[in-house]
C-alpha cells in the first residue's frame, strides 16, 4: 500500500489480521491525497456525500450509497460535505485469495464500470447492525478475529448482491480474452500447490503459453507468473502463520525440489526468511 503521507499510510495499516478492517472517515481526513491499495476496498455512507477518483474517473457518493474499489486501482478523495459520515472496509489481497470461490470477472467488470451503488433500507440496516457486532470483537485473539471477519464478510456480500441485483447498464458478454483469464484462475485454483508453470496452464488451455501470458496480462494488469507467485506466497504465509509444520513439510505442500529452494524463493519474494516470516507473526 502507497500513500502520500507517512500520517495517512498508518490509516491503512495492516492489521494482524488479514482482513484489515473499517475506517471511519471524516470530512477533516485530507484530500487530493492518493491511496494505493493491494486488495479491496468497500465504502459505504450513511450520511452526506464525498466526491472522489478511481484511477482518473471521478464520481459521486450520497446516502445510502456504497462504492468498491478493486485491486490495485488509486483512490483519491475530492471534495466531503461536513455531515459526512463514510465507513471504508478493507480486505487484503493474502485474505481474498484464501477465500473458496473462484473470481467473479463478470462482476468485476460491471464493478469497474460501475463503482457505486444504492443500498436498500433494510440493507443499510443490516450493515449498520453487522458493523456494530464486529466492534464488539476487537481483540487480536484467533476466535474473535475470525468471527471479526464473518461480520465483515457478511457485509461484502450484502454490497455484492447490491451490485448483482442492479439492473444491467448496457453491459457486453465477456470477451473471448476475458473468459480465457478466467479459465486461467479458474485452473490457478485448482492446481497452485503442484503446478507453477505457464506451460502447464497453456497446455490445459489448449494455447501458446505466449498467448495466455500476453491475455492474462492484457486483462489484469499483471503476468501469470506474477499470479502463480502470489498465491503460492500467501498459501506459505498462511501455513507459517496458522500451522506448527516445519519449513521441510510447507515446501513439500508446496512441491518444492527441497526445502532449500522454497527459503529461496520466499526470501525473494518477502525479503525475509520463513522462520522470521513465523516469528514476526507469532
Amino acid at each position: 500500500m502507497h500513500t502520500t503521507t507517512d500520517n495517512q499510510a498508518k490509516t491503512f495499516t495492516a492489521e494482524k489480521s488479514r482482513i484489515q478492517g473499517f475506517t471511519d472517515f471524516t470530512a477533516e481526513f485530507p484530500h487530493e491525497h492518493a491511496f494505493l491499495f493491494d486488495g479491496i476496498i468497500l465504502g459505504i455512507c450513511s450520511k452526506g456525500n464525498m466526491r472522489f477518483k478511481i484511477n482518473y474517473n471521478e464520481y459521486h457518493i450520497s446516502a445510502n450509497e456504497a462504492f468498491v474499489i478493486l485491486p490495485r486501482h488509486i483512490f483519491t478523495i475530492i471534495r466531503t460535505s461536513p455531515d459526512l459520515q463514510l465507513k471504508i472496509l478493507r480486505f487484503s489481497s493474502d485474505f481474498l485469495l484464501t477465500l473458496p470461490t473462484n473470481p467473479d470477472f463478470s462482476l468485476a467488470r460491471r464493478i469497474s464500470h460501475y463503482p457505486c451503488i444504492s443500498i436498500q433500507p433494510q440493507d443499510m440496516e443490516n450493515i449498520q447492525l453487522l458493523y456494530t457486532m464486529a466492534r464488539q470483537y476487537e481483540s487480536l485473539s484467533d476466535l474473535t478475529l475470525q468471527l471479526q471477519s464473518s461480520l465483515h464478510l457478511s457485509i461484502a456480500f450484502i454490497i455484492t448482491a447490491s451490485f448483482e441485483q442492479a439492473p444491467a447498464r448496457g453491459e457486453l458478454p465477456l470477451s473471448r480474452q476475458e473468459n480465457l483469464t478466467k479459465s486461467f484462475f479458474h485452473l490457478l485454483l485448482q492446481h497452485y500447490q503442484t503446478q507453477r508453470s505457464v506451460a502447464f496452464y497453456a497446455e490445459q488451455l489448449c494455447i501458446t503459453p505466449k498467448y495466455l501470458t500476453t491475455t492474462v496480462k492484457r486483462i489484469t494488469g499483471y503476468s501469470i507468473q506474477d499470479w502463480i507467485n502470489d498465491i503460492t506466497i500467501i498459501t506459505a504465509k498462511r501455513y507459517l502463520r496458522t500451522s506448527s509444520r516445519t519449513i521441510q513439510d510447507i515446501s513439500e505442500e508446496l512441491h518444492f525440489q527441497t526445502a532449500s529452494s522454497f527459503i529461496r524463493f520466499f526470501r525473494q519474494h518477502t525479503g525475509c526468511t520463513p522462520l522470521k516470516y513465523r516469528k514476526d507473526n507469532d
